[in-house]
């Protein structure tokens, strides 16, 4: 019976390194899927960001074309100077508000690249922190099992 306590070290050691690294495995998967999420919503971001801008442009042109039928009303020319510095105006402003949307969304979209990376850098780290974890375990497990080897 003195190879029973050995025999449940040994076992018991073989259990915990398992489950140390099906751990760190399901945490591994988890990150990797943190890493998936936080790319599609970087996509996301950048696509809402494509939407607004042709938005932006779409009220730019609907606004020109307000203000020159309301000059055209009023009795001047859609090529009289003042109704062209008006409608140039609000084309600019419309594409300076389309392009501040694209950036807008670009930066939002980089900030999660950036997530994504960290997330599968995180992955990799518990990866191999869950070899070790359980490296260490097995050596000390059989470090306990020979001593209580040796005592017997």
């Amino acid at each position: 019976m003195a190879w029973l306590p050995l025999a449940l070290k040994v076992v018991g050691t073989a259990v915990t390194v398992m489950s140390v690294v099906k751990a760190g495995q399901a945490r591994e998967a988890m990150a990797d899927f943190d890493e998936e999420q936080l790319k599609s919503q970087g996509l996301h971001e950048k696509a809402l960001a494509d939407k607004q801008a042709l938005e932006e442009r779409r009220k730019a042109k609907l606004l020109e074309s307000k203000a020159i039928a309301r000059a055209v009303a009023g009795g001047a020319m859609a090529t009289d100077p003042g109704v062209l510095d008006i409608t140039t105006d609000i084309a600019e402003e419309g594409e300076y508000n389309a392009l501040m949307a694209l950036w807008e969304g670009e930066e939002r979209a980089k900030g999660r690249r950036t997530q994504a990376a960290a997330a599968r850098m995180e992955g990799k780290e518990i990866k191999r922190a869950t070899k070790t974890k359980a490296i260490s375990t097995a050596i000390s497990g059989a470090g306990s099992a020979y001593s209580s080897w040796a005592k017997a």
